[in-house]
């Protein structure tokens, strides 16, 4: 486990630095002692097996943002293999908020609109995550073109955005039917706050 640490600690300081290559690098190293690790897991108490986890679906991950990482204008990036990450880091650890983010990202940047809303919507739907208020921003700012909330200064302008997204775009409406959580909450303290002005 220290040496899987260890390599995320060195790709997240690489990431920081600019350094895409090194970056992916580094957490595939973290990834690829982890999996020695989950394999040898068999004779290794469950909280060492979750901890385990819970520490490759962070590299998946944080793979995942290296690879969406823009180093110079108009170079490459490998968005394919940041999905295939950032789906690992999900089916690692379900429970792993910032994996849905990574994962809506890298469809925002395929400009896969729908199925970065998706991504989000799927972490908001698990019962560990209903309630996890930096999904529900992120999918606010998709749903308002990155203006968020704000942008809807009157209550006409929120009611008329509300209706488009749970009644008249039917393809989102069935993807947030019943959402509820931590969404449903930013929709109604912001429609309070604009009812009192």
């Amino acid at each position: 486990m220290d040496l899987a640490t260890k390599h995320k600690e060195q790709g997240n300081a690489a990431y920081a630095k600019g350094e895409r290559e090194r970056a992916v690098e580094c957490f595939q190293e973290g990834v690829e002692v982890l999996e020695r690790l989950m394999l040898k897991a068999l004779s290794h108490p469950p909280e060492r097996d979750a901890e385990t986890r819970k520490l490759l679906a962070v590299c998946y991950a944080n793979c995942a943002a290296a690879r969406m990482l823009v180093v110079e204008r108009g170079e490459e990036r490998d968005l394919k293999a940041a999905l295939e990450d950032a789906e690992k880091a999900i089916k690692t650890d379900p429970t792993y908020a910032k994996a849905y983010t990574r994962l809506s990202r890298a469809h925002e940047s395929l400009g896969n609109a729908y199925e970065a809303q998706e991504a989000l919507v799927r972490g908001l739907r698990l019962k560990d995550l209903n309630k996890h208020y930096g999904l529900a921003d992120h999918l606010l700012l998709l749903q308002t073109n990155d203006k968020g909330l704000a942008s809807l200064t009157s209550i006409d302008a929120f009611d008329a955005w509300l209706n488009s997204m749970l009644v008249d775009d039917k393809e989102t409406a069935v993807l947030m039917k019943d959402l509820g959580g931590a969404w449903q909450q930013r929709c109604d303290e912001y429609r309070k706050s604009i009812a009192s002005t």
